[in-house]
């Protein structure tokens, strides 16, 4: 489950910020089976970079910096990005974490069906699937229509896909996810019924 409720956190008269971000929900329910070799998770891994965990955040609110009127005044209460994370941190570790996982499951990138990645940036996914060596078309995007929604972002797209019949039985389907911090999960699975 991946719940995003950022707007009540922008600033709005930062219009390069604010018009990035939107809410949104997304969930994946799994089941189990007792079927020998059925499909479901093949492989997950977990990454940070804990020397970013300073360069975005809300700062204000907390035990820390309780909120007063002088802290709403200076929107310290509000997103802020302290410092620039490198442009290239997601695309050049979502495609590590992608090759773990595969390694891991014992399957090659040309058995991959289809991506769902962090709707963070769509130069960063074309940039991943470049690196890949793969069709951009094999990333399933929902950006353009829904814009950022965080963790309910891969819930989000997994559904869109679902609901465009873009799953099938037996696809192998990777999803990696990413977030301030900077904190990484990605998830291979097979996929176990046709949408």
């Amino acid at each position: 489950v991946g719940a995003y409720g950022m707007s009540k956190y922008l600033n709005w008269d930062d219009h390069k910020i604010a018009s990035l971000f939107a809410d949104g929900a997304g969930a994946v329910v799994l089941k189990g089976t007792r079927e020998p070799k059925a499909p479901g998770i093949l492989a997950s891994k977990l990454f940070t970079l804990g020397e970013f965990h300073d360069y975005m955040g809300i700062y204000a609110g907390g035990t820390n910096q309780p909120i007063t009127e002088e802290v709403v005044r200076a929107k310290g209460h509000l997103l802020n990005f302290a410092k620039r994370i490198p442009a290239d941190t997601n695309s050049t570790h979502w495609p590590r974490l992608i090759h773990s996982l595969l390694d891991r499951s014992q399957r090659s990138l040309s058995d991959v069906s289809l991506f769902f990645l962090t709707q963070i940036n769509i130069g960063t996914i074309e940039e991943t699937m470049c690196t890949l060596g793969l069709p951009e078309n094999l990333s399933y995007n929902i950006m353009d229509r829904f814009a950022y929604t965080g963790s309910a972002s891969i819930g989000m797209a997994v559904a869109d896909a679902a609901n465009h019949h873009r799953l099938r039985k037996g696809d192998l389907v990777i999803l990696v996810g990413s977030g301030g911090g900077v904190s990484m999960a990605a998830v291979a699975l097979e996929w176990a019924y046709d949408t």
